[in-house]
């Protein structure tokens, strides 16, 4: 009795597992291009960049250094996932549809496509049109999503069948498998609104149901990813119009207390979105954005524009009458200044 009693108060008084924390940062890539989606082998991360409606696929080296973009066959690539041998990417076509403005929750998507990392030709995944989509963790199916419901597939395209729809002006996107098969997640948008969250169903489509019900209000979820064991789910959360990376950590230990609430993992003047963990657990990559203006003025006799105030990031900008004093709002800080009009005796 006094063993099983100890051994009762040891579990009890366990300690508790210290949440994860970001140690260090590296700037991977320099090129200022947006990117829509962020994948990677290991070695090399590979995403593509969006411009007018017209993309580009790029890869470049996951230590940093110079983008090179990869030609395909087919126009406007957006990659969507990679193998689990990550030896292919999972890419879709951006097709006219998709850049209308019309575009919706019943939007029946794009072709998909594989492409070899090596190098070798691309082939159509069946005949299959999706919005998004993402691999097994096997690599046998994929999921993906189409109208307002999720579906599953051979990685030939054959076999299609619904998993589950989301209901009525809501479109799924950036569905991921749990590293063992047992559920999927996904992002949800709702129509006509910025509003996004996460759910979670199982592959069958039995217990659908939303991940984070009441803790952000309204919610602003999505884009989530499992590190490889399986032991941390990575999502953005945008909160007072910033967006960061937060994780939640998985499963239970016998030896210590797991906290199951969301911590939050970067800050700062960026907005951090896509979390995509590394081939090994221990890194994180992620797509940072920081909007940024310039102040400029038209000059009629070179009928050019020229930086002004050294072209600094404002808004709302006021003259005095006497044109020695300039009142802005700083970009995208919101904050209130005033200045002489050569910039000098700045103050807010």
């Amino acid at each position: 009795m006094t063993l099983i009693v100890t051994g009762g108060l040891a579990f009890l008084f366990r300690p508790t597992l210290p949440p994860p924390r970001v140690t260090g940062s590296t700037q991977v890539t320099s090129d200022g291009r947006a990117k829509a989606a962020v994948v990677t082998d290991g070695s090399r991360i590979y995403f593509s960049s969006c411009a007018y409606f017209n993309c580009s696929l790029f890869q470049a080296p996951a230590v940093g250094g110079d983008e090179v973009p990869i030609q395909t066959s087919f126009s406007s690539p957006i990659v969507e996932d990679i193998s689990p041998d990550r030896s292919q990417l999972l890419v879709s076509s951006a097709c006219p549809q998709m850049r209308s403005e019309n575009a919706g929750a019943e939007l029946q998507g794009c072709p998909l496509w594989v492409l070899p990392t090596l190098g070798r030709s691309p082939r159509p995944l069946g005949n299959i049109h999706a919005t998004d989509a993402a691999w097994s963790p096997d690599g046998k199916e994929v999921v993906y999503a189409q109208g307002n419901s999720l579906f599953r597939a051979k990685v030939d395209g054959s076999e299609s069948r619904k998993i589950v729809s989301v209901g009525k002006d809501v479109s799924p996107f950036y569905p991921r498998w749990s590293p063992d098969g047992s559920r999927l997640r996904f992002s949800v948008q709702t129509a006509h609104t910025p509003r996004t969250s996460l759910w979670e169903v199982a592959p069958d489509g039995k217990d659908l149901h939303p991940l984070l019900p009441g803790w952000n209000n309204p919610p602003s979820e999505c884009c989530g990813s499992w590190t490889p064991d399986g032991r941390y789910f990575f999502f953005q959360s945008q909160r007072d119009g910033a967006t960061n990376v937060w994780a939640i950590r998985e499963g239970g230990s016998l030896f210590d207390k797991i906290s199951h609430e969301p911590v939050q993992l970067t800050t700062g003047p960026t907005s951090t979105s896509t979390p995509v963990p590394s081939t090994d657990g221990k890194k994180m990559f992620v797509v940072t954005l920081q909007f940024r203006g310039e102040l400029v003025r038209y000059d009629a006799a070179s009928q050019k524009f020229a930086p002004c105030l050294s072209g600094i990031s404002a808004m709302g900008v006021n003259l005095s009458r006497d044109g020695k004093w300039v009142t802005y709002v700083a970009y995208p800080e919101g904050t209130l200044w005033r200045s002489k009009a050569d910039g000098s005796e700045r103050s807010n």
